[in-house]
């Protein structure tokens, strides 16, 4: 033996097990080809070493022995009694059935007693290290593939990997191990979508699972997989466990939201020893590794920034990530990007932590986020941060060479106020005398000292001392500007702006014309005002275009500051008047904060002419001053000489403050009418007579109703005042005053001349006041109908009787509204005044169940054959009602009675006595109605046959009718109680319809089918969609027996108008997709169903619905069946097959299609839509694209070109990088097409995507 063959250790032979068991069992090569086969792979070892690890450590044999048949002919006969089909999985390869059929047969005694003693024998255990599997065979399994070599997934260098891995497996601590056989639904449910018990799955169903995403690079490799996983060594399981969740997350199938789905992640990355691996050699890179790198460090630095404890793990990953170097970009975006968002103090140190590692590996401090530095973005002071973790990132930073926009952070610094953080930034480099770009409605320029004096006068000093020690005492003046005084006297710093004016207070206006006081009058510092004012002097009254410092105090309503201002002597008629298009308009803006405002806003604040202090008291629209406070300013300023434009007699009246009124009319003020109307209305609201005399000595004419408004207050001497002052009366007083129940008022009204109407009496019948009835009566009001029915309504017998002998009008619908107040004596009162029968009166007795007005109506020959306003008959309202009274009392005053409506309601009310007596009667009176057709259809639905083919003995023109069925926005039909008032809700079709929603599906409605079919009646298209939607297969094979085809169109089929203006329908073969049903689909075709037509609401063909439901045994069914699987994309959010397929990242599918013809360049909906390449890139779809590209995808032409381009801004936008790149390596990326990525409007990409999955 060689010294290199006796020094191979266990993990060096487990790298080449995967290609042992393949070369031996797949390929069957005999031992000297294997030998020879890793001699070429610089794996030497002896034949004899080769068969007994072969044989003796991993039980990969060919032959089987004896004892294993007996116990597998055992296994398959005992499934077969149960009804399972078997086969046989051996060392990961599916075993032909003839060759298990021919074994077995070979050991199995053939004798009866042999056969007897072979069913009672308990049946043998297979030997835990035969590799033998004997389950149900999968039903669907993927067909061997030639699939593309160029896959990244195939070129991973799953040897060396594993190479790698088994040195690190070892190490990994014990209490880090965990339950592998938990994690088997998690690693398939990125693929294969598991949705079963984990005790019920077999080897070949696994497989299936597997395979329906994961291509295979050599036959049986998934069979192979599968039993490792289920029955494999520790380090069998691990390592398919890390495979399919490296294919998994490089295909971004994974993403892992939940903490349980994290955990399994992490679980499996630890326990195969990945985390361990310190340094990846360049000759194990591969775009699949790649692409797992970078979404498995997109996720752990999400679930790292979760608000949520025991999340080490994901900084861990995150760190270890970084180390290797993979994807800094990512590292980069993600981890700054979170510094955007508040976080709590556990997750700012986990971010501290990462950031410092990424510094260290060498990743810039100045990137950009969102236009700001990372400086900027960690000291902003709204962020959230604390000051502990905002110094430590800032040293970070700075140490590692930070230095864009460190001018805005020293600012943002000086905000925070941190001495130490202060003096750091001004260490390394930071201008403390440096102008920066500030708020856009700020008035003046910041700077470190502007932002101190904002802070105190200890701030200040400090950063005065800053800059002494950096510039000469000569110079120090020279920083104390007039942004610097106004930034003190904004906030209100009086010891600061002491301090400072000390040094320089010759500083009085800005750059743009704002002083100190100013800022001070507008965030209303009194006392800071009183100390700059003798230094700036009063103010001239010309109109100019900068405004006074008491427009900034009214514009805030500051009351004190105005009173002083005035009192200073500064003019209270001083305007301004911006000029358009300047910077002093820009400035009006900032100060007064409405650069939010439209146009529209600010020249109703300005208008065309020059603004006084007294306009801005009452045209600030973000204020919220109490009415109180505003109504003061303005008497303040109207006493000091202010002159009124109005308004404020509207405000005034509005907030009923009576000495704004006041002083504003004795200012000479003439309001516009509708200030006027206020102010009347308010008075009168709150019965203010005080605030009338007011406005009536000031000569403020009435305008007309105000007596109506007063009678409305029930306000008697307010009347009486307004009447006195010559008020007009302009009609409807008196039916207000009766409403009041003031007969003073009324007397008052009347001697003054009210004109009566007739509403008046109507009010009197309402009050059911019979005096004042007889009043206005005498008075000779008219009498209407409606008088008397109100005192119907009412049932006021007195008063009906009154109006009638009073001469009112008689009308047949009296009688209606007596029996709908169910008043038996109001009935026989009008009946003895003449008042004649409509017809409808029985109807609404049967309603109310009155038994002694029935008996009357019918006495006076009431008709029971009249028609309601709903369509029915009181016999119909009476079954309806289970009125057994009115039912009685209708057939005994006509025995021969019948309608359609009745029967329906008899049917639908199961009271069998009254349905055979309608039956017989029917026969008799037989008349055509749409509701024959309903009847037959509830018959129908009922499953009484007898009653059914009893209505079937009369011909029926018509074979559609009103079915009490309706559609639901959840694409089902929802079965609906008969009622004939509801008749429109109903939907029109055959009564086959209705037989077919029922769930249930027994054999009297079949055969109530068959006697539908017979009678002539056919299915429409409601039937067919029905059928489907309730997946009644019974119900369609019997409309196949019977020859029914789906494309028959008949002559009187009235459901296509109806199915046109339906929103939520769907073709029938929709429904069997949506709902997987292969039987269901399967049906429809053989009942003639266009495999390619469309469905409603966004028109997907059946294929297409099939491939975004990731359904391949539907898609290939649908394929078999003749579908065109390059049907076009709908208008709008649409796709083709092949497209839906490459977003959901389906590989079998996706091959399956190209291989039966689909057109991988075909071009993506108009709107928002994909082509295939787009979509798989902006999912991240890495194996997807290069079999897309494998298959004809290309960027040649215009349209091809563009779509190429897109998918690359599209995997970029979605982080995706190396998708991005690997579109770029394969395909070639042109100065043409960097061109289109940065400038082509064509190239611009939508975020829709998630409306496509």
């Amino acid at each position: 033996m060689s010294a290199s063959c006796a020094k191979l250790t266990d993990a060096q032979w487990l790298c080449y097990k995967d290609l042992i068991r393949r070369w031996y069992l797949v390929e069957e090569m005999q031992l000297d080809e294997i030998l020879t086969q890793l001699s070429h792979r610089g794996f030497i070892v002896t034949k004899n070493q080769l068969h007994y690890t072969m044989n003796k450590k991993w039980k990969i044999r060919k032959n089987i022995d004896e004892n294993t048949w007996i116990q597998i002919d055992h296994h398959i006969n005992k499934r077969k009694r149960e009804g399972k089909e078997s086969e046989v999985i051996y060392c990961g390869k599916r075993l032909k059935p003839e060759t298990v059929r021919k074994e077995t047969g070979r050991f199995r005694g053939m004798g009866i007693f042999a056969q007897l003693a072979s069913k009672k024998s308990l049946m043998p255990k297979l030997t835990t290290d035969t590799l033998i599997s004997i389950c149900t065979p999968p039903s669907l399994s993927v067909e061997e593939s030639n699939w593309p070599s160029t896959l990244p997934w195939l070129q991973f260098p799953a040897k060396d990997l594993r190479m790698i891995l088994n040195d690190y497996m070892m190490r990994v601590p014990l209490n880090e191990r965990v339950e592998l056989e938990s994690l088997i639904p998690f690693a398939c449910n990125g693929m294969g979508q598991l949705r079963t018990n984990m005790t019920q799955l077999g080897v070949s169903k696994l497989a299936a699972i597997i395979g329906m995403s994961l291509p295979e690079a050599h036959p049986d490799e998934h069979l192979q997989r599968a039993q490792h996983l289920l029955s494999g060594s520790r380090d069998d399981k691990l390592y398919e466990y890390l495979s399919m969740v490296m294919y998994s997350l490089s295909n971004n199938f994974h993403n892992p939201q939940t903490q349980e789905e994290w955990q399994e992640i992490v679980a499996i990355l630890k326990s195969s020893g990945l985390l361990e691996v310190t340094v990846y050699p360049s000759w194990l890179k591969s775009w699949t590794i790649d692409a797992f790198l970078e979404n498995l460090l997109r996720a752990a630095i999400k679930r790292a920034s979760l608000p949520w404890t025991g999340q080490q793990d994901s900084t861990a990953i995150v760190k270890w990530l970084i180390s290797l170097g993979q994807s800094r970009n990512v590292a980069n975006e993600e981890i700054w990007s979170m510094f955007e968002m508040r976080s709590s103090l556990e997750v700012q140190m986990r971010l501290l932590e990462l950031v410092e590692h990424l510094l260290e590996t060498g990743n810039g401090a100045n990137i950009s986020i969102g236009g700001h530095s990372a400086l900027e973005t960690v000291l902003d002071p709204h962020s959230g941060w604390s000051n502990t973790t905002v110094f430590r990132m800032t040293g970070l930073l700075l140490k590692h060479g930070a230095f864009i926009h460190l001018d805005q952070a020293l600012n943002l610094a000086v905000q925070r106020w941190d001495k130490e953080l202060i003096k750091m930034i001004v260490d390394h480099g930071a201008n403390l005398a440096a102008e920066v770009k500030s708020c856009s409605k700020s008035v003046y320029r910041a700077t470190a000292l502007s932002e101190a004096a904002r802070k105190g006068l200890a701030e200040t000093q400090y950063i005065l001392e800053l800059l002494a020690s950096r510039s000469s005492q000569t110079l120090i003046r020279e920083y104390i500007t007039a942004d610097v005084l106004i930034s003190a006297a904004a906030a209100g710093q009086l010891r600061a702006l002491c301090a400072l004016c000390d040094i320089n207070g010759t500083a009085v206006t800005n750059y743009y014309g704002i002083t100190p006081l100013h800022a001070a009058a507008y965030e209303g510092h009194l006392r800071i005002c009183e100390v700059l004012f003798p230094t700036y002097g009063t103010y001239g009254s010309h109109t100019t275009h900068i405004f006074s410092p008491l427009h900034a105090a009214c514009w805030n309503h500051h009351l004190d500051v105005i009173q002083f201002l005035i009192a200073q002597g500064v003019d209270v008629s001083a305007s301004f008047k911006p000029v358009s298009a300047t910077e002093e308009r820009n400035l009006t803006a900032k100060l007064f904060r409405v650069t939010g405002y439209s146009d529209y806003h600010w020249h109703s604040l300005l208008g065309d002419d020059a603004t006084t202090p007294l306009d801005m008291v009452f045209n600030n629209p973000a204020h919220q001053a109490s009415p109180e406070i505003t109504a003061s300013c303005a008497i303040m300023l109207i006493k000091a000489g202010a002159k009124p434009s109005g308004h404020e007699v509207s405000f005034a009246a509005q907030w009923l403050h009576r000495d704004l009124l006041s002083v504003s009319l004795a200012a000479g003020v003439k309001p516009e009418p509708s200030a006027v109307r206020l102010a009347l209305t308010n008075a009168y609201r709150e019965s203010s007579t005080q605030d009338l005399y007011i406005l009536l000595v000031h000569g403020v004419l009435l305008l007309g109703g105000e007596v109506t408004e007063a009678i409305h207050q029930g306000n008697r001497h307010l009347v009486d005042l307004l009447l006195r002052s010559g008020a007009s009366l302009q009609g409807g007083e008196v039916i207000r005053a009766v409403r009041t129940q003031d007969n003073d008022l009324v007397h008052l009204l009347l001697k003054s001349g009210a004109r009566l109407s007739s509403r008046d009496i109507t009010e009197a019948i309402l009050l059911q006041d019979s005096v004042l009835v007889h009043l206005l009566l005498e008075c000779g009001v008219s009498l209407s109908i409606e008088n008397v029915f109100e005192a119907i309504r009412l049932q006021n017998y007195d008063l009906v009787d009154l109006l009638l002998r009073s001469g009112a009008p008689l009308s047949t619908t009296y009688l209606t509204e007596a029996t709908l107040a169910g008043s038996c004596h109001l009935v026989s009162l009008l009946i003895r005044s003449g008042v004649p029968l409509q017809g409808d009166e029985l109807a609404f007795a049967m309603h109310r169940k009155d038994d002694d007005i029935v008996d009357l109506l019918l006495e006076y020959g009431g008709s029971s054959s009249h028609i309601d306003v709903h369509g029915k008959t009181a016999l119909e309202i009476a079954i309806q009602a289970h009125y057994h009274f009115g039912v009685t009392r209708l057939f005994e005053a006509m025995p021969d009675r019948y309608d359609a409506g009745s029967l329906c309601a008899a049917i639908a009310t199961r009271q069998n006595p009254i349905v055979q007596k309608l039956a017989l009667n029917r026969c008799a009176k037989f008349a055509k109605n749409d509701l024959e057709v309903t009847a037959i259809a509830m018959a129908a639905d009922l499953g009484d046959l007898n009653l059914l083919r009893s209505l079937l003995e009369q011909p029926q023109s018509r074979k559609y009718g009103p079915l009490p069925l309706t559609f639901t926005k959840g694409e089902r039909f929802e079965r609906l109680g008969y009622h004939s008032a509801r008749i429109r809700s109903f939907t029109w079709g055959s009564p086959l319809a209705l037989l077919a929603s029922k769930m249930k599906h027994e054999s009297s409605e079949m055969e109530a089918c068959t006697e539908l079919l017979n009678a002539g009646f056919h299915p429409d298209r409601l039937t067919w969609e029905v059928a489907t939607a309730m997946q009644n297969l019974a119900f369609i094979q019997t409309l196949l027996n019977h020859n029914q085809r789906y494309n028959t169109r008949y002559d009187d089929d009235i459901s296509y108008a109806q199915f046109s203006l339906f929103r939520y329908g769907q073709i029938p073969l929709s429904y069997a997709v949506r709902y997987q049903n292969k039987e269901l689909a399967s049906l429809l075709l053989r009942a003639g169903a266009d495999v390619n037509n469309r469905s409603e609401p966004y028109e997907f063909s059946a294929l297409q619905l099939a491939a975004k439901l990731d359904d391949f045994e539907m898609v290939r069914y649908l394929v078999e069946a003749g579908v065109d699987v390059n049907c076009p994309p709908t208008a709008t959010l649409g796709a083709t097959a092949l497209q839906f397929t490459a977003i959901k990242g389906h590989l079998v599918i996706a091959k399956y299609l190209l291989d039966h013809g689909a057109d991988v360049n075909a071009p993506p909906a108009k709107k928002d839509g994909r082509s295939a390449l787009e979509g798989a890139a902006e999912w991240g779809r890495l194996d997807m694209l290069a079999l897309l590209i494998a298959n004809g995808a290309e960027k040649t032409g215009k349209d091809c070109q563009r779509h190429f381009v897109k998918a690359v801004k599209r995997a970029m936008k979605e982080g995706f990088h190396t998708a991005a790149s690997f579109l770029k390596q394969t395909l070639g990326w042109s100065e043409e097409d960097e061109n289109l990525f940065q400038n082509d409007k064509s190239c611009y990409i939508d975020s829709w995507r998630f409306m496509l999955m």
